[in-house]
């Protein structure tokens, strides 16, 4: 049997018709010398039965009986395809379909830039297949710890040869074999998010470079939230875990009590907004996740995984049947639910160009059947039942007037006086919640990373790296 150059190690649950396209497309591809291991990760619709009838001996498939978590389901391929040395390892999503050239152009871009270590292609939106998806991705070193992209949307045209980035995405992370094998396993004890960024932030710090590459491309579905994830805290429990396990385990020791600082003002902001929409489940939920990360928590934790709480319906209380007037705009998303849910009638005081832009950025959304008005006149002029003023987060209201009802970007509400000073004590709140706390967060992140570094967390590096990178 010929032994091929790359392994491509797929994850998948219950997504049997997307995993066989994403196979299918990796088999049509130019470049042949790839093995393909897929894990089916606790699914119960029958995927491995339909991969390994419709690809036989095409596919190394496995299966688990639980869902193990993403690294979890992930590292199990992985270590099956480590105990062969091949010479370039891919991980890779279940929802992508691949450019045929692409897995062809990583390996020669390998092959050119002996100083990366790990290269990840151009990502298109699936449903927009000309629109970027991300280009640039950054992991927020400079003061905003946190993981963010650009390019979205964007046509993908007049770009770099190739970039520089602080994280490849496991969409698709296509790696040196060398360094795979000294990078032993993908961290499980994330369960959920974060074991790709963490696989990469290695790849660094071992001294390669990540690079994003402009002639190697692909389209991604984007469809990794379930319906559990969706409706229920599972993201908002792992995530923020996930998150602020990566920052303490990775973060120079000389912006260690800045990043705490930051995650805490994070942490207060979206607690003190679930206290004002009376959703106290969710508000403990968050907490715990940041406590869990604090004491080294790991793993699956059900407990913290509850359905939304029920809100009330403020848009269709509020602006059935009415005539509303908008002033600003920051979030269309309120727009569309303004359109979608209510009776409305919506005007806005735009300009005509202004007007357009919008109309044409609301086509990107689902199922609007509503007309929204243009007017020229000062809102003066008309008699609304409504007046809504959009803003940037209500937090930052600085002369409220009763008049209108403000909306932020986050879907907040204030209609109210009492509403009103609720958000303008946020800010003094906020900063005594710091003070009072902050160097007890920033003694648990020492000492946490003081017993990794005890428990061989840092194992893939050598001293001078790890010093280098000031995580000692």
């Amino acid at each position: 049997m010929e032994n091929k150059d790359t392994a491509i190690i797929i994850t998948t649950r219950d997504r049997k018709e997307l995993v066989r396209d994403c196979i299918q497309s990796i088999l049509d591809s130019e470049y042949k010398s790839v093995d393909i291991y897929v894990v089916d990760n606790g699914g119960k619709d029958g995927t491995y039965t339909e991969l390994t009838n419709t690809f036989g001996d095409k596919i190394i498939c496995m299966r688990t009986d639980v869902n193990r978590g993403s690294g979890s389901g992930t590292n199990i391929g992985y270590q099956e395809a480590i105990k062969k040395e091949y010479k370039y390892y891919a991980i890779c999503d279940d929802d992508i379909i691949v450019d045929s050239k692409m897995i062809g152009r990583l390996v020669d871009f390998l092959e050119k830039h002996p100083k990366v270590g790990a290269v990840g292609p151009k990502i298109y939106q699936m449903k927009n297949r000309n629109a970027l998806q991300s280009w640039n991705n950054y992991l927020g070193w400079d003061g905003a710890f946190n993981l963010s992209t650009d390019g979205c949307g964007k046509s993908g045209e007049d770009l770099e040869e190739y970039i520089y980035v602080d994280y490849i995405p496991a969409c698709f992370l296509f790696v040196r074999g060398e360094l795979a094998r000294k990078i032993t396993t993908i961290e499980t004890e994330y369960y959920a998010y974060f074991d790709d960024v963490d696989f990469t932030q290695k790849v660094i710090i071992m001294g390669y470079k990540l690079a994003i590459y402009r002639d190697a491309y692909m389209w991604h579905g984007l469809l990794s939230m379930t319906g559990k994830q969706k409706e229920t805290t599972y993201t908002e429990y792992y995530w923020n875990r996930s998150r602020l396990s990566f920052y303490i385990k990775y973060t120079p020791k000389d912006k260690l009590e800045s990043m705490i600082r930051v995650f805490m003002e994070r942490m207060y902001s979206v607690c003190y907004e679930k206290i004002y929409r009376k959703r106290e489940l969710e508000k403990n939920i968050i907490i715990e996740a940041y406590m869990d990360a604090l004491s080294g928590i790991t793993g699956e934790r059900d407990e913290m995984v509850v359905e939304y709480e029920k809100e009330k319906d403020v848009l269709k209380n509020t602006f059935s049947n009415k005539k509303v007037y908008v002033q600003q705009m920051y979030n269309e998303s309120i727009l569309v639910g303004l359109l979608n849910e209510t009776n409305a009638q919506i005007y806005v005081n735009l300009t005509e160009k202004e007007f357009i832009e919008l109309k044409e950025h609301l086509l990107e959304f689902d199922n609007i059947n509503k007309e929204i008005h243009r007017i020229e006149m000062k809102e003066s002029e008309v008699e609304y039942d409504v007046k809504l003023k959009y803003i940037f987060h209500v937090r930052d209201i600085e002369d409220y007037d009763e008049e209108y009802m403000y909306v932020d970007r986050f879907g907040n509400y204030v209609r109210t006086n009492q509403d009103a000073l609720y958000w303008k004590d946020f800010y003094n709140n906020r900063d005594v919640f710091i003070k009072m706390f902050k160097d007890v967060f920033v003694s648990k992140a020492k000492a946490l990373r003081e017993r990794w570094l005890k428990e061989g967390k840092y194992y893939f590096a050598t001293e001078s790296q790890l010093k280098e990178h000031k995580i000692i």
